[in-house]
């Protein structure tokens, strides 16, 4: 994956773009990338242990900023809980991808 983020950091870089990582924040910092975004599973992870909360910390100090995903009022208290740099609210459409346990609310 980091190979895959390096490469891609690259290619931002080149256009000026700024590149989000989804899930592997600690691969987003060693890459320079410009944020990182997490999915409830993910940020509940790092919210659960000591560990994981310097995990976020880091991802602070490195200027990495954080996205969260929501469903769910609940959610959005634990997303904002820890100051992210925007939160993504949803499923705003239904989907057949992946397990969602929210209804999809539209627009």
């Amino acid at each position: 994956v980091a190979s895959e983020v390096r490469g891609a950091q690259a290619a931002c870089a080149a256009a000026g773009a700024r590149l989000w990582v989804n899930d592997y924040g600690r691969i987003a910092v060693s890459e320079g990338a410009y944020g990182v975004h997490l999915g409830q599973e993910d940020l509940a992870a790092l919210t659960d242990s000591e560990a994981g909360m310097e995990e976020l910390r880091a991802l602070s100090d490195a200027g990495v900023r954080l996205g969260v995903s929501t469903h769910t009022f609940a959610e959005l208290a634990a997303a904002l809980a820890v100051g992210p740099s925007y939160v993504a609210l949803g499923p705003v459409f239904a989907t057949t991808s992946k397990r969602v346990v929210a209804a999809a609310a539209g627009l």
